[in-house]
């Protein structure tokens, strides 16, 4: 598929990793249907709820955690706040927010909040869920901007759930080893989790220690490459992650506005991936480079 055809606003690419599949098959068959009955009008309506059928409520972070642990692929992080949209007697769709951050963009100090995470119970498309949910968190919290930061592995191209937010910055996709079918990192600050910790199962799998340490003596992307070969692992890169950011405070704002004040902010959000390992930040730089050449190609 050519880089012109990639950037159609009327295809919504998937990346769907093995391992992914084999750990959340049913969380992965759910949101795949989700995305298709988004996209079409050709599929039974039993699975789709209205937003404006369901009604919303601040939620109890147990409450929140339950639900996002079941139905979030990412499963849930710590948040200041949480809400819910509950059709008849059922929860249906939970959003969850950080606590407020000063941030300076431009010559204004805004009041910013994260949307951290946002589902749907499996197998319920809830038209408009995610805007209601973000308009209560509005209205009860008077941010002044959102920012929130999507997975392009499953929207690299379409952002239908996030009306008034718009793309700020995507960071370059970030390379993994894969063996057997399953990925494992090279960057992450969770390197060592015990195999018996409660976390394990949720955390990210690693290279092991003497492989990284491997890596640090390679010097350039091929030979980086050609040591994880050796070790019997393939190069794999996703999609990388695109932050979207809402201006609450102010209306009427270009895409090209946002953009520029997401640009003037202090502090910033590190705008690419950083390793002290000097193979795998060659293999970072790699991918950098390479999105270059594809983005010009575009134009």
């Amino acid at each position: 598929m050519t880089n012109q055809a990639c950037q159609s606003p009327f295809l919504s690419l998937i990346h769907l990793h093995q391992d992914q599949w084999e750990r959340q098959t049913n969380l992965v068959q759910a949101r795949l249907w989700n995305a298709i009955v988004q996209t079409s009008h050709q599929y039974c309506h039993e699975r789709r709820i209205y937003a404006r059928q369901c009604r919303v409520e601040r939620l109890s972070s147990p409450q929140a955690q339950a639900f996002l642990q079941q139905h979030h692929m990412w499963s849930s992080v710590a948040a200041r706040y949480s809400y819910g949209l509950w059709f008849n007697e059922t929860l249906v769709a939970v959003a969850t927010f950080s606590s407020r951050r000063r941030i300076q963009r431009g010559s204004k100090i805004y009041r910013s909040h994260e949307l951290l995470r946002f589902c749907t119970q499996c197998n319920v498309t809830v038209l408009g869920g995610c805007s209601k949910l973000v308009k209560a968190f509005e209205r009860d919290v008077q941010p002044d901007d959102i920012v929130t930061v999507l997975d392009r592995d499953w929207t690299s191209t379409r952002h239908d759930n996030w009306k008034g937010f718009y793309s700020v910055h995507t960071r370059a996709p970030l390379p993994l080893a894969v063996r057997e079918g399953h990925r494992y990192h090279l960057i992450g600050a969770s390197y060592q989790i015990p195999a018996n910790s409660s976390k394990a199962g949720l955390q990210r799998q690693f290279v092991p220690w003497s492989v990284y340490q491997e890596l640090n003596e390679c010097q350039d992307a091929p030979s980086a490459q050609s040591c994880l070969e050796s070790h019997g692992y393939h190069l794999l890169y996703d999609a990388g992650v695109e932050r979207l950011l809402k201006i609450v405070s102010e209306d009427s704002l270009t895409d090209i506005a946002v953009t520029e004040l997401y640009d003037n902010s202090i502090p910033q959000y590190p705008p690419s991936y950083y390793s002290p390992n000097a193979g795998i930040s060659a293999l970072l730089r790699q991918a950098e480079e390479q999105c270059k050449v594809n983005n010009n190609d575009v134009k």
